[in-house]
């Protein structure tokens, strides 16, 4: 996610949420199905993109699962451990490579 210095100070006032989209083959070959990473605007949101910390930011989607937030890492567990995508497709597309392998027992 990128901010322009310029922007950073106002982003907190008109950043409602940032979705992020993935379309996935289907383990069955018969589609696709779709991953997203959901970042929704909260005070502490804000403030790491005011302060030019959004390396932060996947920290804050974690502990933020009760607003609705979701890292694309989850969904794509999600998605394999329900065997909509293979588990190595999942692994391919994961941003944290080890982690999910770990969860997904590969």
């Amino acid at each position: 996610m990128f901010f322009r210095p310029t922007n950073r100070n106002r982003s907190g006032s008109w950043l409602r949420g940032v979705i992020s989209q993935q379309l996935i083959a289907r383990a069955d070959g018969k589609g696709r199905v779709l991953a997203l990473e959901i970042l929704t605007n909260t005070p502490a949101v804000a403030n790491v993109i005011r302060e030019a910390k959004t390396f932060m930011l996947p920290g804050i989607i974690q502990t933020g699962k009760k607003q609705g937030m979701q890292l694309m890492d989850d969904a794509l567990v999600d998605l394999a451990s329900r065997g909509l995508i293979t588990r190595e497709e999942a692994c391919a597309r994961a941003e944290q490579k080890q982690e999910v392998k770990q969860r997904l027992k590969i």
